[in-house]
């Protein structure tokens, strides 16, 4: 099977989180964990907060990671 990537957009409070992978074909959704970088990331801030207290590194640790994830 050739790769295929799906990327869903749209502004903010769209629903891209709450519908988005309804969207994917059945098969895909069955197949594959969706990757959500908004609730992944939004994880570990939470995480980071814990141990370290300036939001802005954490912020910058959290997009980094998230970066090396996808």
């Amino acid at each position: 099977m050739k790769p295929v990537l799906f990327i869903i957009t749209g502004s903010n409070g769209a629903g891209k989180s709450t519908v988005g992978a309804t969207y994917l074909p059945a098969e895909i959704q069955k197949a594959y964990k969706i990757f959500d970088g908004d609730k992944i990331a939004l994880h570990k801030r939470r995480e980071l907060s814990a141990t370290i207290k300036s939001f802005k590194e954490v912020r910058k640790i959290a997009d980094e990671w998230l970066y090396q994830q996808f």
